[in-house]
């Protein structure tokens, strides 16, 4: 999102410098806040919080790329952060939790890391078959999984 953002914005949604290069801060606050709200509510489980960020997450993905205005889009990012926000801190804690020799947090660290630096690319090179709001919107479809995988946990 932070990568993309500010491209989509002026280049698609004739947004102005100011307003489209608030869109990463816009995405990082929404993101403090998502992880400031699920500290305050202990009692959800890696699973709600998984299927909060791939439903909610993958949702606000999608409406950041397909939105038809700015705001539209802005909304979108203020989505995703607030629905992914919570979700690699808790897996962190988990990991560490369940395997004190570091192991899983070394898995989970790079696999997040990883994704990190694959996005940009990965967006990069869908946007020469559907152009970028459409290859924004396309990495939402990577919330379907992770919002599946959270029912495995719901008992």
């Amino acid at each position: 999102m932070e990568q993309w953002s500010v491209l989509l914005l002026e280049a698609h949604r004739g947004a102005g410098p100011l307003l489209a290069g608030a869109a990463p801060a816009v995405y990082m606050g929404a993101l403090t806040a998502g992880r400031i709200a699920a500290q305050a509510l202990p009692g959800l489980s890696l699973s709600h919080l998984s299927l909060v960020a791939g439903a909610g997450g993958g949702a606000g993905i999608a409406l950041a790329g397909l939105g038809g205005s700015a705001l539209v889009s802005m909304a979108g990012f203020g989505l995703a952060g607030l629905a992914l926000g919570p979700l690699v801190p808790a897996l962190l804690s988990r990991a560490a939790a369940d395997d004190p020799r570091g192991t899983l947090v070394w898995i989970v660290s790079t696999v997040s890391y990883a994704g990190f630096v694959v996005s940009p690319p990965l967006v990069g090179l869908l946007t020469t078959w559907v152009g970028l709001p459409a290859a924004v919107a396309c990495l939402g479809v990577l919330g379907v999984p992770l919002a599946l995988r959270s029912f495995r946990f719901f008992r």
